[in-house]
């Protein structure tokens, strides 16, 4: 197997569309799953999980699971999985923002913190990550923009 450019994923990034633009229903599923990838990545390196859930993207946790799994980033796939588990479970592991009881003073003593997943993530393999990006788009040159 050959190296993928490394710029690849970065480049085709920059040519689709976000959720905001017009164009965005008329991206295939893979397109749709690389933003969303790009998306969270982005609220967690600015501010953790709960970052994710402040700024209204947890919408976005699906696809880019979706796409974890497609690429065979497994470490973030696992990662994401279980953030949304522990918040479905339970929203008082978000931020208070998403809380049931807005009125709520404090994360119960019982309530697990997303905010633990926040390490682990910053411990995993960006280069590797940009790689298995680019060698998906490498290996499936239909589902996105060539360059």
């Amino acid at each position: 197997m050959t190296s993928p450019d490394p710029k690849l994923a970065d480049t085709v990034l920059d040519a689709l569309s976000y959720p905001d633009d017009p164009r965005w229903p008329t991206q295939n599923a893979a397109q749709q799953q690389l933003v969303c990838m790009s998306i969270v990545e982005g609220q967690v390196f600015n501010g953790g999980f709960h970052q994710v859930y402040f700024n209204d993207c947890h919408q976005y946790l699906p696809l880019a699971l979706e796409g974890y799994r497609a690429i065979g980033a497994k470490d973030h796939a696992r990662i994401v999985e279980r953030v949304m588990a522990m918040v479905a479970e339970d929203p008082m592991t978000g931020p208070p923002e998403i809380w049931p009881d807005p009125d709520a003073p404090d994360r119960p003593e019982s309530a697990l913190n997303i905010g633990n997943f926040d390490d682990p993530w910053y411990a995993l393999d960006a280069v590797r990550l940009r790689w298995l990006k680019s060698w998906y788009i490498e290996r499936y040159p239909d589902k996105f923009p060539q360059p």
